[in-house]
């Protein structure tokens, strides 16, 4: 048993980074590293078990919100799929550190101020199947 994450990479980037690329997005995340974050446990868990969703996800146009978390620049995104999965990881004995689960994809961690002038991305997000992976020490954020 160790602390988890889960993600899901975006996938079919293209649209996505262009549409960062328009809107001069400063620091912008690589298009590899893109990912929307299901489960973020500092506590141990047993990934045995947990079962992953395998699928691919198309997330609802409806919703989505530019946003600021602490100096990172997010999209936000509405999917009752998304977070009944999140609900999923928690009955499982994950533990969620943040004030709230707001489904999101980072966009750049260098932001100190709101962009007021980018509208969010209006095209299709595609996600692929949820990626499960112990947490190294490090990595374990005291926010």
């Amino acid at each position: 048993m160790k602390p988890l994450y889960c993600s899901r990479k975006l996938l079919k980037s293209d649209e996505f980074v262009n549409w960062m690329i328009v809107n001069n997005i400063i620091d912008k995340i690589d298009a590899d590293d893109l990912h929307l974050t299901v489960a973020y446990s500092s506590v141990p868990v047993d990934a045995d078990d947990i079962c992953i969703d395998k699928y691919m996800l198309l997330v609802p146009k409806n919703g989505r919100r530019l946003k600021l978390f602490g100096n990172s620049l997010v999209l936000t995104v509405n999917s009752n799929y998304l977070d009944n999965r999140w609900n999923y990881y928690l009955e499982k004995g994950c533990s969620w550190d943040f004030p709230e689960y707001q489904p999101h994809i980072s966009l750049s961690y260098n932001y100190k101020t709101f962009p007021t002038n980018i509208e969010p991305f209006e095209g299709d997000i595609l996600l692929g199947p949820e990626i499960l992976e112990y947490l190294k020490e490090e990595d374990i954020s005291d926010e």
